[in-house]
């Protein structure tokens, strides 16, 4: 008799969210690998592609406390491209436009991030704009508002 239906798994071994996700090892080992501007920047370019003003304002203010420049800030704000930024930043953020924007990654883009990052911590930053998407989620759905005195530092639509 074949095994009941709920009892094998959906896709081959090896494959899926949960197996990529074994390679990841955490936001204390991004921060400590990557820094935590770097994660700003990544949760920033979620925001931004999402329009996500409470998201948005919130981590611009952390991220400029964690001190990521104004320029790179305003690079992701206003969408323009990330020349002249280091390559880690530049690689984040057209890393997050090709997700988010056109809904995959270029072969060659993913080769350079997978070259910077290493597989761990590209994993790990990716989990940051998975995160960030999730919220951006929760955030419009139920129309969080800024804390009282806060003015929104994103342009949307």
């Amino acid at each position: 008799m074949p095994p009941p239906l709920y009892s094998r798994g959906m896709a081959p071994e090896g494959t899926g969210p949960a197996q990529i996700a074994r390679h990841a090892a955490g936001l204390k080992s991004l921060e400590a690998s990557v820094g935590r501007p770097l994660m700003d920047i990544a949760a920033l370019v979620t925001a931004r592609a999402h329009d996500q003003q409470y998201d948005w304002t919130m981590n611009e203010v952390a991220a400029q406390k964690d001190g990521v420049a104004p320029s790179v800030i305003d690079v992701v704000r206003n969408g323009n491209p990330p020349t002249g930024l280091g390559e880690k930043e530049a690689t984040v953020i057209e890393l997050g436009r090709e997700l988010f924007g056109k809904h995959y990654v270029n072969a060659d883009l993913y080769a350079r991030a997978l070259r910077i990052f290493g597989e761990r911590d590209l994993v790990d930053l990716v989990g940051v704009m998975a995160q960030h998407a999730d919220d951006a989620t929760l955030l419009t759905t139920f129309d969080q508002q800024l804390p009282t005195g806060q003015k929104p530092l994103l342009p949307t639509p």
